[in-house]
């Protein structure tokens, strides 16, 4: 990338700074609290895509550093990132699927085990992508805009049909018979805790789509270009779409820091753990509050003890 205004580094540093932070609050908060909800397949995956989305950062600032010894090396880290970035959303993706299906089942099916063992298989594809793209930078990006190109599609096709078949459901569900069977009513139980979970893998694949593939598809068309598979940009059309790369790239590092965001903000137990493992500030949000009565909370735990509540209450009958 050609060297540009000062503000654009200032940019790219405060953007840098940003996913490091966030992405680095999360990991913390994520180790702390060992807690069974946090110990699930999903959190693992969770952490390492706030992971990979951190190193994102530390890589964006390193190359607001221009040093001259890692000028060679930035470029394939980034790529590195992002690729097991890309391969996380993926695994919550096809997890989601499984759990929107097969409540139950998957559980069995994506085990903490399983899901570390995917996790070292999505760094040793990424480490691997990276390297391709030391030694062949050009062809090795082009091929990974193509794969991040499908698995787009993939994003799209399967969420879709989740969304829809939700709908179909929450229909049924709200002319379901009230004589239906405890088995049943647990099934649809769980169903709405994978719903909640689904909307936020939702919510991170339209970020995703927002944020990068216009950079993909830009970058596509100038790397086609550049090693022959197409003809030639003209210098005004070249020039356009490089500039439209490099001043893109900061809306792109958007995506790397809303994720603990998005987190934060849909999910309850995510919002409850950052609170609990930052209380020894002692300030604002952060000091202690006393015991309230159950019926007093809110969010997540509120609306599972009142579902919980209705269970017991259809089992004594």
């Amino acid at each position: 990338m050609a060297p540009q205004p000062e503000f654009y580094y200032i940019i790219l540093a405060i953007l840098g700074s940003l996913g490091v932070l966030f992405n680095g609050v999360l990991l913390i908060v994520l180790w702390r609290n060992k807690t069974p909800e946090f110990r699930l397949g999903t959190s693992y995956v969770i952490g390492n895509l706030a992971l990979s989305d951190c190193l994102t950062g530390i890589a964006v600032l390193l190359y607001v550093a221009r040093l001259d010894f890692m000028t060679k090396y930035q470029l394939s880290m980034v790529w590195a990132t992002v690729e097991a970035s890309l391969m996380s959303l993926m695994f919550l993706s096809v997890e989601r699927i499984l759990a929107f299906h097969y409540p139950f089942a998957s559980k069995t099916l994506v085990t903490v085990k399983r899901t570390i063992y995917f996790i070292v298989f999505i760094w040793i594809f990424a480490l691997t992508c990276g390297v391709f793209v030391y030694f062949h930078t050009l062809m090795t990006q082009l091929i990974m805009t193509i794969l991040f190109e499908v698995c787009v599609v993939v994003f799209l096709l399967s969420q879709s049909y989740i969304i829809l078949k939700m709908q179909q459901r929450k229909r049924r569900n709200i002319h379901c018979d009230h004589d239906v069977s405890i088995i049943t009513r647990k099934r649809m139980h769980q169903q709405r805790l994978n719903n909640h979970v689904t909307k936020v893998v939702l919510i991170l694949i339209v970020v995703v789509v927002v944020t990068l593939l216009p950079y993909m598809v830009a970058l596509q068309i100038y790397l086609l270009s550049a090693v022959q598979l197409r003809p030639p940009l003209d210098k005004k059309t070249e020039e356009v779409v490089v500039t439209f790369i490099t001043y893109f790239y900061p809306v792109e590092l958007l995506n790397f820091i809303v994720n603990p965001i998005i987190y934060a903000y849909r999910l309850e137990r995510y919002r409850r753990a950052f609170f609990k493992t930052f209380s020894f500030l002692n300030c604002g949000p952060f000091v202690k509050q006393q015991t309230r009565h159950y019926s007093e909370t809110s969010g997540d735990d509120h609306k599972e003890f009142k579902q919980s509540l209705k269970m017991t209450k259809l089992i004594m009958d």
